[in-house]
């Protein structure tokens, strides 16, 4: 069986130049949509303290309608900080799921950090009253 499946590998910098943040914002609000009308699954979590001080977790999940299915590896190193790196560490793989074939690596600290920042604007676009003139931000991490 021959196979000339590509994977693609997208570190920092690629991802940098290719997420927009208006198409970002918009991907986030058809998942939520997508989510709310059950057609995106979130799968069990999984989250474990490591030996090394650290946490590691996987999120995972699909979209069977738009062929989607990945997972992304994450986690906590705190000792990052001692030799000036950033803790928090992700990466995310697309699988094809047909034949199992993993179809994308990609650097997810970007995309964990804009994503985070979509999905915020999402709720408050949606969540905020009109007249509103201010805003509180807690927790503004990265």
């Amino acid at each position: 069986m021959p196979n000339d499946a590509q994977l693609v590998l997208l570190d920092s910098h690629d991802i940098g130049q290719l997420l927009e943040p208006a198409k970002v914002f918009n991907a986030m609000g058809l998942a939520f949509t997508l989510h709310s009308q059950r057609k995106g699954r979130v799968f069990p979590i999984v989250r474990e303290q490591l030996h090394t001080g650290g946490v590691f977790g996987i999120k995972s999940g699909d979209v069977p309608s738009r062929d989607l299915l990945g997972f992304k590896a994450a986690g906590f190193w705190p000792s990052n900080r001692d030799a000036g790196k950033e803790p928090h560490q992700a990466t995310i793989l697309l699988i094809d799921p047909h034949t199992g074939r993993p179809r994308c690596l990609i650097d997810g600290n970007t995309v964990t950090t804009i994503r985070t920042g979509a999905a915020g604007a999402v709720g408050l676009t949606l969540l905020a009253r009109p007249e509103s003139t201010s805003l509180c931000i807690f927790g503004t991490g990265t």
